[in-house]
């Protein structure tokens, strides 16, 4: 069979003055060190030292790695305030660290993000069309009116800048080797043939006791029938213990290959720890409803890699407001949020303000029963319903600023910026722009621009300047009608995404998950993040979020979840 080896080819960056720094490629081990006042052949000789030192070490874990690096290059002198980017690469294991003012870059799939900055360290798998960049923040700030890295990479002519870094490009090598053995595959024993004990045939041989031969032989035939019963049931017992040894075994391997792939892809890493828990199914299904204390000690094994590698956290709620105190009526299904005030819409058509700050409560009246979605202006209250929009000013007055358009499929959401309504109609997978006019809302144009995703059946929108969309499965993010590179991958399948939350005064975006009860966290530039995970998502009617906390509505209540 084939089996691919990846290695990495190092080339040195220096475009202008650049900065006072060292580079070092050997070994399996990268390393771009700068530190000011530290002419540049003493931290070469530090650099070679630490080298030197690390070359015959291996690492299990990330942690490991970066304790054992500072430790050398602490030993070899540098100093504290040092900047460094590394990365080590032996028998298929990927280490990454960065220190003070070090930054790492990757390139995958044509894109180029920051994987690294400040004092981190990760671990996980190199992939075939992988580049890595190891500079520092001075580099990048130099580069950014420039694109970036990004741009450096795809040719453009940057050369009156000052850089340095040290570029690694994944080289990869097929090598022949045998087909030996599945090695993980269980021994085959020999059958033994058994034989009848030494007395039975004696037996058979008296002729003189013929009388008693049936009683012999009915006894004996017991004997063996019960042998063999007692012999099946220990083979099996074996058997079942061998089952469940082979498969912590490879539910183990399994979950250590997830832990090293999982920074540098989410994807594999969630297939990994399904293909785990599928292995203990069978495993569940092949010995029946025994050994369930094995069972569970390996459900829990999986529940707890999983938890780590996709920072799934646990957290209740605590009460944060009841409306009932204010308006013994009160209860809301639907909620939005601008700045420190919360929007809530009773079905009877009452709209509630809740200053989040003060918890003050004020009432007002839509008019609008039954409401599809509500949105917070600078100064207004904006309700969807199934007949146009109407729009509650400062003063608490109501008039309808949209009407129903026969062009309208199933209207789902709306959000408002700058003074502008944006309406996404689900049945036509479309999001329209309304801008204010002399008589209301007249200006009317559709935001999506060119070949877009289809939207039909999407539920949610939200923005910040950006305009971000959900469907069941998947978010979507639109600048300027135009749309992003924003595509996160989520660690489970199967996820059904209820809303998704953002704006211009939080710094990521969240994705409310109620059948799963989660609140999934993305960064702006569309990388998974973590998960909050709580019962109260479940019975949530709506949810919001304000710096790093989650408002969840529910009925006459109002619950808090933190989110940092």
């Amino acid at each position: 069979m084939v089996n691919v080896q990846r290695g990495l080819t190092a080339r040195i960056i220096r475009e202008g003055a650049g900065e006072e720094s060292v580079f070092i490629a050997e070994h399996g081990f990268y390393c771009y060190l700068v530190s000011a006042g530290s002419p540049a052949p003493v931290l070469q000789v530090m650099l070679q030292k630490v080298s030197q030192e690390i070359a015959t070490l291996s690492f299990e874990t990330g942690r490991e790695f970066e304790d054992t690096l500072l430790e050398k290059f602490k030993k070899a002198g540098a100093p504290p305030e040092a900047s460094i980017a590394c990365v080590s690469y032996r028998n298929s294991r990927l280490f990454v660290l960065t220190q003070n003012q070090g930054e790492l870059y990757i390139q995958r799939g044509g894109k180029t993000i920051k994987l690294l900055d400040g004092n981190r360290h990760a671990m996980g798998a190199l992939q075939d069309d992988d580049v890595f960049i190891l500079s520092t923040s001075a580099s990048a700030s130099a580069l950014n009116p420039q694109g970036g890295w990004g741009a450096y990479l795809e040719g453009s002519d940057i050369s009156a800048l000052d850089i340095s870094g040290l570029i690694l490009t994944t080289s990869v090598v097929e090598v022949e080797e045998v087909r030996g053995e599945r090695r993980n595959a269980p021994p085959v024993k020999e059958k033994k043939e058994r034989k009848p004990p030494a007395f039975v045939t004696n037996i058979l041989a008296m002729d003189r006791r013929r009388l008693l031969m049936l009683g012999g032989l009915g006894f004996i035939a017991l004997l063996l029938v019960a042998s063999l019963a007692f012999g099946l049931i220990r083979r099996a017992s074996d058997r079942r213990l061998k089952q469940i040894a082979y498969t912590k075994d490879e539910v183990a391997q399994k979950l250590q290959q997830a832990e090293d792939v999982a920074f540098l892809n989410s994807g594999r890493a969630a297939g990994l720890i399904n293909d785990a828990k599928h292995d203990i199914s069978e495993l569940k299904a092949s010995v029946g409803g025994g050994n369930t204390k094995e069972i569970k000690e390996l459900q829990d094994m999986v529940s707890a890699k999983e938890s780590t590698i996709f920072k799934k956290e646990d957290k209740q709620p605590s009460e944060f407001f009841d409306l009932a105190v204010e308006d013994k009526n009160a209860h809301g299904t639907l909620m939005a949020r601008s700045g420190d005030r919360a929007a809530i819409v009773n079905p009877d058509g009452t709209v509630y303000i809740l200053n989040l700050e003060k918890k003050s409560l004020d009432k007002q009246a839509s008019g609008v029963k039954n409401a599809v979605a509500v949105a917070l202006g600078d100064t207004s209250t904006f309700v969807l319903g199934t007949n146009g929009v109407v729009q509650i000013d400062e003063d608490g007055k109501a008039k309808k600023v949209i009407e129903k358009d026969s062009d309208w499929g199933t209207v789902a959401a709306m959000a408002v910026f700058n003074n502008n309504v944006y309406l996404l109609d689900s049945g036509k997978g479309l999001i329209t722009k309304y801008t204010p006019t002399a008589d209301g809302y007249g200006g009317k144009s559709s935001y999506i621009k060119g070949n877009g995703p289809s939207l039909v059946g999407a539920k949610s929108i939200a923005i910040d300047a950006s305009v971000y969309a959900a469907t069941e499965n998947a978010l979507f993010k639109f600048t300027s009608g135009l749309q992003d590179g924003f595509a996160p991958q989520f660690p489970d399948g199967g996820i059904t995404i209820t809303k998704i939350d953002s704006a211009e005064d939080v710094e990521k975006v969240y994705g409310w998950d109620k059948p799963r009860g989660l609140l999934y966290i993305v960064s702006k530039n569309g990388s998974y993040e973590r998960q909050i995970k709580s019962a109260a998502f479940k019975k949530a009617d709506d949810v919001v979020v304000s710096k790093d906390t989650a408002y969840l509505l529910q009925g006459q209540k109002i619950y808090k979840i933190p989110t940092n």
